[in-house]
């Protein structure tokens, strides 16, 4: 049997080309990636996205404007989930009793 690749040689040495991402693959690829923060003298890992929140948050609370008007417009595009406002919810406990009447 005759074969154009010799024994151990691959046809195709490249492999496949890797399939192309959509930015918001990319976007969730690169924010998902947790980096090493000091918080209170202790280093623990969070991702780039509560990184950059946490800065954004900071910079408006000392009264950065820019900042606080990047908060107020994620704020109002901000949806919680189902889920969260379940588990908020039964974390309340009434703390006084109401009478109508």
């Amino acid at each position: 049997m005759h074969s154009r690749f010799k024994p151990g040689q691959s046809g195709n040495p490249k492999g496949r080309p890797k399939k192309a991402q959509n930015a918001s693959t990319l976007i969730g690829a690169v924010l998902g990636e947790r980096i090493p923060v000091r918080e209170n003298g202790r280093t623990r890992k969070i991702s780039k996205l509560e990184a950059s929140l946490t800065q954004l948050a900071n910079k408006a609370a000392a009264g950065d404007v820019r900042a606080i008007l990047a908060v107020v417009a994620l704020a109002q595009g901000w949806r919680p989930a189902a889920s969260l406002i379940r588990s908020r919810f039964r974390l309340m406990k009434p703390t006084a009793e109401y009478s109508t009447g």
